[in-house]
């Protein structure tokens, strides 16, 4: 209900207020296929590794304060990394960077299905956070750079549903795995295919 009344002053201002000249299918049409794979694979990834990583570290080595630190520690490592990689990041070295930065969090990812510890989890954690960030960086800089070519508004709508949709494939994804697997393995399986979703972002991502 409070969202829907947010809205309420949008009604009395004029911009967008008479509709836009555009035609969705022509737009949707024209738009980078490069571009909406990579969001796809990206949404994949961000509800992914939100179910699948807790959920591991729930069963496996438990408590909340493991589940939490877990994830503080990449937080913190994107961060820090999203600094770093922004002051260093040139047109030169923007494919190596995004190479580098999701390989390792491949790894991570498939290292995360091995984790037994709270210091292993914690240690993957910031492996992943330093990796994916290191290649997304680039290739969001991609992204604001394709949205100013195109409308702006148009452009950030078309990938919301790509990741929208990748978010719903991952969910899918991991039921099937935990339907069709049992224990380990089951986690084994989610994990890679979060490892082939950053390889597959990181892929498209630098040809965008």
């Amino acid at each position: 209900m409070l969202i829907g009344v947010s809205f309420i002053p949008f009604i009395f201002s004029s911009e967008h207020y008479k509709g836009m000249n555009l035609s969705v299918k022509d737009y949707v049409k024209n738009y980078q296929l490069k571009d909406f794979l990579t969001f796809v694979f990206k949404g994949y990834n961000s509800i992914g590794v939100k179910m699948v990583w807790p959920a591991y570290l729930a069963v496996i080595i438990g408590g909340s304060i493991n589940i939490g630190g877990a994830g503080s520690l990449m937080a913190l490592g994107s961060a820090a990394t999203s600094i770093a990689i922004g002051k260093i990041t040139t047109s030169a070295n923007q494919l190596k960077i995004i190479s580098t930065g999701m390989a390792l969090a491949a790894i991570s990812y498939i290292g995360m299905a091995f984790v037994t510890t709270p210091v292993t989890a914690f240690a993957v954690a910031i492996m992943n956070g330093i990796g994916y960030t290191a290649g997304n960086v680039p290739i969001y800089s991609k992204t604001v750079n394709h949205a100013e070519q195109d409308d702006l508004i148009e452009y950030f709508a078309v990938r919301e549903f790509a990741m929208g949709l990748g978010r719903v494939i991952a969910v899918l994804v991991t039921i099937a795995a935990f339907s069709i697997w049992e224990g380990d393995l089951r986690f084994l399986a989610a994990f890679s295919t979060l490892a082939i979703s950053v390889l597959g972002t990181g892929y498209i991502g630098s040809r965008m």
